[in-house]
């Protein structure tokens, strides 16, 4: 017997992929497991994507922390946008629900656009 998905499970599963992906690229980032890169992200910035580790030094002036709130991961060509406080998926939100496809572009333009990456 298949069992129905019911709409927010079909929301949350690209969102989970996506949470996911941004852990991967993180490690790629740093792999160093001092760093917990998997868990807290990195900071690092290309034509393709940003991605910054989740910010409290709670100044005025702070891209992260004051009243722009930039995005901890962007992905520049799609335009999707994350947010997450203190560690990947933690309270995180998504500018949009990405598809099945997005989620691939964006695992293969993030890993493929760090330097020295073998992808």
């Amino acid at each position: 017997m298949e069992k129905d998905i019911d709409a927010e499970q079909e929301h949350r599963s690209p969102t989970v992929l996506l949470e996911s992906i941004i852990r991967s690229v993180s490690e790629r980032i740093d792999p160093s497991p001092q760093s917990w890169s998997s868990k807290y992200g990195a900071n690092y910035e290309n034509e393709k994507f940003s991605i910054h580790r989740y910010c409290w030094c709670e100044e005025e002036n702070c891209p992260w922390c004051g009243p722009s709130e930039m995005p901890n991961f962007h992905h520049k060509p799609t335009g999707i946008k994350v947010w997450w406080y203190k560690y990947i998926g933690r309270g995180m939100n998504v500018s949009r629900p990405p598809t099945l496809s997005e989620c691939s572009s964006i695992l293969t333009d993030a890993l493929s656009s760090i330097p020295n990456s073998p992808e």
